[in-house]
């Protein structure tokens, strides 16, 4: 199915797609995967490599991806109630909502129990009984989400940020004891922390893994 042809069946104006896209994007494995590799950078200790547009492409990519199969389902959805009768307001109203009722499966199995149930409370503080929000309501289950996509991300990173630490750390001890301080430390551990990426054949690691969570 061509999410193209499909979105262009919808009949949204450019300005609609736009959000749209940002919609889909910030409830996709994008949060996750862009803070990981935005983590990585930060730890090579080099601002500019690599740089931050090429690990927002990279995780942009991966997210493609990964959210390939949620994608294809929601435009199959949405196809099947387009060809359904007249395209009108109506019809492309209920399409969309098909599409997001795809894509809410998703959100769901990746939005821990405890951040829903944490969002669940918070909204309903206050209500009564019949106003009550439910579990699977979007504004819980986005936060709910975002949260939980962050918290992997963070714990994910953390892993992978040691280990160029631990280079860091020995590189200034030494250049400590031979009374080089005034080298800048970051510079010298790079090719160490470069080498050490290499060998272990650090990026397959890191994206299949990425991508293998999702599985």
């Amino acid at each position: 199915m061509d999410p193209i042809s499909t979105i262009g069946q919808l009949g949204l104006s450019a300005f609609s797609v736009f959000f749209l896209f940002l919609l889909v994007l910030v409830l996709s494995s994008y949060i996750k995967l862009a803070t990981v590799l935005g983590i990585v950078r930060i730890g090579f200790g080099v601002d500019s490599l690599p740089s931050t547009l090429i690990t927002g492409g990279l995780a942009l990519v991966l997210s493609f991806f990964v959210m390939w199969p949620t994608i294809s389902q929601s435009c199959e959805s949405m196809d099947r109630v387009l060809r359904s009768g007249v395209v009108d307001d109506q019809l492309r109203a209920r399409a969309l909502n098909a599409g997001l009722l795809e894509w809410k499966q998703f959100v769901e199995r990746h939005a821990e129990e405890e951040d829903r149930k944490r969002f669940l409370e918070i909204a309903n503080r206050g209500k009564g009984t019949e106003v009550q929000e439910a579990e699977d309501s979007w504004r819980v289950l986005a936060p709910a989400f975002m949260v939980s996509e962050l918290k992997e991300a963070f714990a994910t990173g953390l892993s992978l940020f040691l280990p160029f630490l631990v280079i860091d750390l020995l590189v200034a001890s030494v250049l400590a004891a031979l009374g080089s301080e005034h080298l800048n430390s970051a510079l010298v551990s790079f090719p160490f922390k470069v080498l050490l990426f290499v060998m272990v054949d650090g990026w397959a690691i890191i994206t299949t893994n990425l991508v293998a969570s999702y599985s």
